[in-house]
């Protein structure tokens, strides 16, 4: 029985030693003065100290206006657009928005022994590399922008009817 514990515990010593020599990269797009930003930035610094191999790029899209261009591509790269942030990108996961329970269960899925998650940067350098992307391509308006353009317009019809109406009743 003992030797058995002892083969055990050689067999997995390995393994535990080669999840805490794993690093995984996070990359986040942000905002300077963005709320849900700084949750995310604050939630995966302490996501940081259970996994310490967990290294964040933080990109700031105002600090900086050079860095849409990365924006657009790593959205494009995993099939969404660039529209909105926070932006996570967590081995093949992306999550838009503040997630708090999407983030963690991405960077723990990461850290799994039997997990080798791909670097979010290395999966953009090849996509860009495998594919001829054209940014002003993948720059268009959303669905949203032209609803919200309707909205604004029938609302200011309707108010100037509203107008025009108390003014000569």
């Amino acid at each position: 029985m003992k030797k058995i514990i002892i083969l055990l515990f050689f067999l997995i010593l390995p393994i535990m030693a080669k999840a805490d020599d794993k690093t995984v990269e996070a990359v986040i797009f942000t905002q300077t003065g963005c709320q849900h930003c700084a949750k995310a930035i604050s939630l995966l610094n302490n996501l940081r100290i259970s996994y310490p191999g967990l290294t964040i790029n933080e990109i700031d899209l105002r600090k900086n206006p050079e860095n849409y261009q990365s924006f657009v591509q790593f959205s494009a790269a995993y099939g969404l657009s660039a529209d909105a942030t926070p932006l996570i990108f967590i081995g093949d996961k992306a999550i838009s928005g503040y997630r708090e329970q999407q983030i963690t269960e991405a960077v723990e899925h990461c850290f799994l022994p039997v997990v080798n998650c791909q670097n979010p940067t290395n999966k953009v350098a090849q996509y860009l590399k495998e594919n001829s992307v054209d940014t002003k391509q993948i720059i268009q308006p959303t669905t949203n922008s032209k609803i919200g353009k309707y909205i604004l317009t029938g609302v200011i019809i309707s108010i100037g009817a509203l107008i025009l109406i108390n003014k000569y009743v």
